[in-house]
């Protein structure tokens, strides 16, 4: 996939089986005014004591 030369970033969390996850997103807009979502990358948090920056 090529991904156009302007995009912007979104992060998201969310929880599966009590595993905490981190999500990092490329967001853009299409000639047609939609936006699209495209994963990136994804991570499990290695530290499940705290959700804090720091522990990303």
């Amino acid at each position: 996939m090529i991904l156009p030369e302007k995009i912007r970033i979104m992060f998201d969390g969310w929880t599966n089986n009590g595993i905490h996850f981190v999500g990092l997103f490329g967001v853009y807009q299409t000639v047609h005014k939609s936006r699209n979502l495209v994963l990136l990358a994804f991570s499990p948090f290695e530290d499940c004591s705290t959700q804090s920056a720091d522990a990303h």
